[in-house]
């Protein structure tokens, strides 16, 4: 059959911050798929970005027992590359994610040996099938399953792990931002963070707090 390409180019620039949280993509049997996503950063970029592949209909039984998926992911750090890694997934062997049909990548930039070990020990629970590592301040994790909700679970929880840092930035990378700056950016991200991370203040509340 025909085959689908998708090729996205995300540019972070100097003291800016990304987070990219799409859902799930799906592969049906037979399905054929080249896929690249390049993220580009910058002096002071701050990253944290996951996708997650389902291959095949596990919920039905159906494995991906057909077609190809060729998916090539880059992280690049003005001219230097911080990461590339191409997968390549054909006529039925899925032996490269362990057999697997759910798999998932967590990216977070800038990272420190701190942050590895604290997300190490919340994967601990997935033992073999989910893995984090450092390389030049880049931190990658990986997640593999038989069943969804146990990847996205554990997306969710390093985000929550994560995303303390990304919010610090405002500050740490603003340092004459002003107090109406400031509240106006929590204000914006509070009911996302509210509903993820079980905050109890309102909205209302938060310039009385900052």
């Amino acid at each position: 059959g025909a085959e689908g390409r998708r090729s996205q180019r995300m540019t972070v620039g100097e003291n800016a911050t990304r987070e990219w949280l799409p859902q799930d993509t799906s592969f049906f049997p037979a399905a054929r798929a080249r896929l690249s996503t390049r993220f580009q950063l910058t002096s002071g970029s701050r990253l944290l970005a996951w996708e997650l592949f389902c291959l095949g209909r596990p919920v039905n039984g159906v494995a991906f027992s057909e077609g190809e998926i060729v998916n090539r992911l880059e992280v690049w750090l003005d001219d230097a590359p911080l990461l590339i890694e191409r997968l390549t997934l054909g006529d039925g062997d899925l032996s490269p994610v362990a057999n697997q049909p759910w798999g998932g990548t967590l990216l977070f930039y800038p990272a420190d040996e701190a942050m590895l070990e604290t997300v190490r020990g919340a994967l601990a629970p997935l033992e073999s099938y989910a893995g984090a590592t450092l390389t030049d301040a880049l931190m990658s994790v990986r997640f593999l399953s038989d069943d969804n909700l146990i990847c996205q679970r554990a997306m969710r929880t390093v985000w929550q792990l994560m995303s303390p840092a990304l919010l610090a930035a405002i500050v740490t990378q603003h340092r004459k931002i002003t107090r109406e700056e400031l509240v106006r950016h929590v204000e914006i991200l509070n009911p996302m963070l509210k509903s993820e991370l079980f905050l109890r203040w309102d909205s209302a509340e938060l310039a009385g707090l900052i």
